[in-house]
């Protein structure tokens, strides 16, 4: 996703020209109608006739000492970056380009392509780095926080999430879970993700939690307590389960120390945020969008040497794909 910063004033050139490129989305920032940064003549600008997916909205060049004037506070200052960032992943999804504008394309539009290049390819300092912009660091920070949020959250339609009794058995013996076990939920998607992450903080800060396959067979051989994994997994075989009535069987070659090993996860049901959280298993979560190729991994293992394998139960399971 290629993005371009852009000025009015460019956009004009760009239109009148007949030259806007395609495939190629606009997000526009326009002044708001106060008075104060308002000239009498002003008008927001019109790209409706471009024919491309547009995003606009009327938000002024402010810093941070400026908010009290206008009764603004950081935190209310651009609520719709929400909005925005589910804009800017449905571009990124049909795969299309950004045009960031602004009236003078050098501030808001600035803020705006730096957040959206930090997000997505970890390069935004360039933005900052060229001497002719000066990118607005608040509207950069609201963007890049919800396009965070939004990959945190939304782009996590299928999850996997143990019964919390379960979850509570296996983490009990952990030094620090009795403070925060009250406050964890497990209800539906929102409250999963979090969990999961509050549970691998806490794991990493008793050095009981592995971080990749590797690390896992040392600590089996050396008999580390180390018995929980977290990491993404990519490229796993569905290998049993069609009904809600079988446990759903997931394995994983893998290759240690020039020994063909198998990670074997074995899980009852997985939860669909869109069907309103029940537990289910779904047909089309199997064997049509998301057939368990990749997903982030939370979950409690052992060695089982008569299979030589690894097997997993897996606690919390998000960003299946």
């Amino acid at each position: 996703m290629k993005v371009t910063i852009c000025s009015r004033r460019d956009m004009e050139t760009l239109t009148v020209r007949g030259e806007f490129p395609k495939n190629t989305a606009v997000i526009s920032f326009y002044d708001t109608p106060d008075k104060r940064v308002r000239s009498a003549h002003y008008t927001a600008p019109d790209y409706t006739k471009l024919g491309c997916r547009l995003y606009q909205t009327a938000v002024d060049d402010l810093d941070p000492n400026d908010l009290g004037d206008y009764g603004l506070t950081v935190e209310s200052f651009f609520p719709e970056a929400d909005d925005l960032a589910a804009f800017i992943y449905e571009v990124f999804r049909a795969g299309e380009d950004i045009i960031c504008e602004c009236d003078y394309g050098d501030s808001r539009s600035a803020g705006c392509a730096a957040a959206i290049k930090e997000h997505f390819m970890h390069d935004g300092i360039t933005v900052f780095a060229d001497y002719r912009l000066c990118p607005n660091q608040m509207l950069y920070n609201k963007i890049h926080d919800a396009l965070e949020k939004y990959k945190r959250y939304e782009t996590s339609e299928y999850y996997y999430c143990a019964k919390p009794e379960e979850i509570r058995s296996r983490m009990e013996q952990v030094h620090g879970f009795a403070e925060i076990a009250d406050s964890l939920r497990f209800s539906d998607k929102t409250a999963c993700i979090d969990a999961k992450d509050r549970l691998e903080h806490l794991l990493d800060e008793q050095k009981l939690l592995c971080r990749s396959w590797d690390d896992a067979m040392r600590g089996f051989a050396e008999k580390r307590p180390c018995r929980f994994i977290s990491l993404r997994m990519t490229g796993t075989e569905w290998i049993a389960g069609s009904n809600e009535q079988t446990p759903v069987i997931v394995r994983k070659a893998y290759v240690y120390a020039g020994e063909q090993i198998h990670i074997q996860l074995r899980m009852l049901r997985i939860r669909q945020e869109r069907r309103r959280h029940r537990d289910i298993l779904r047909r089309d979560v199997l064997f049509g969008k998301c057939g368990l190729r990749e997903f982030d991994l939370l979950g409690v293992m052992f060695w089982d040497a008569d299979e030589r394998q690894i097997a997993v139960t897996p606690l919390i399971i998000t960003n299946m794909q």
